[in-house]
């Protein structure tokens, strides 16, 4: 169940790709990763009703909920592959999805996380992109590119699979000196093969 918990948050933070992928095309940042990653977080600014309107525009354009639904069946058929017993539950699954992951549910709180992280210009800015024929093209595309990158990240993990578990079992054995770790290192957990969605 814990990994069912995973899978759905990870469906659920795929949300925000668009803007990522869209971000790759801006020139980068003269600040160094290492200081972008070190900044304290800005303080959420006050919303205005233009922001408010600006980030739920920008949602619908970026096909927010068609993505998220897309990413969730796949996140979905990923565990059933993964876990066999659960494939009698597959239609459940869908089910829970079609009833929960509705505008309605989800719509607003994305929009006020969207008009807090963004001014209302760079919203705008995010609406006249998407408007044009390459930004409709990255929205519709999105699914796919959603699980098509799944497929890489599943297939450069299982191929570093054998590095991961030396990983594992060096850092048990160290834990096991330091007496925090009772399990012998041949018996510590092993890693999983990521399942290809």
């Amino acid at each position: 169940m814990a990994r069912m918990h995973f899978t759905l948050s990870a469906a659920a933070l795929l949300v925000a790709c668009p803007p990522l992928l869209l971000a790759q095309g801006t020139p980068p940042s003269s600040a160094s990763p290492a200081a972008a990653a070190a900044a304290p977080a800005p303080a959420a600014r006050a919303v205005t009703p233009g922001a408010r309107a600006a980030a739920e525009e920008l949602l619908r354009l970026m096909n927010v909920e068609q993505v998220l639904r897309s990413s969730t069946e796949s996140a979905f058929d990923a565990q059933v592959q993964a876990q066999p017993l659960m494939a009698p539950f597959r239609p459940t699954m869908q089910k829970w999805a079609d009833k929960i992951l509705t505008w309605a549910e989800f719509g607003p709180r994305l929009t006020q996380v969207y008009a807090e992280e963004f001014t209302e210009p760079e919203l705008r800015q995010l609406i006249a992109f998407y408007q044009t024929p390459i930004g409709q093209k990255l929205a519709s595309r999105t699914p796919l590119l959603t699980k098509r990158g799944a497929q890489v990240g599943a297939e450069v993990a299982e191929a570093h699979l054998p590095e991961l578990e030396e990983m594992i079992k060096a850092r048990a054995a160290e834990l096991q000196q330091e007496g925090a770790f009772p399990v012998p290192p041949s018996q510590a957990p092993a890693a999983q093969s990521p399942k290809k969605p």
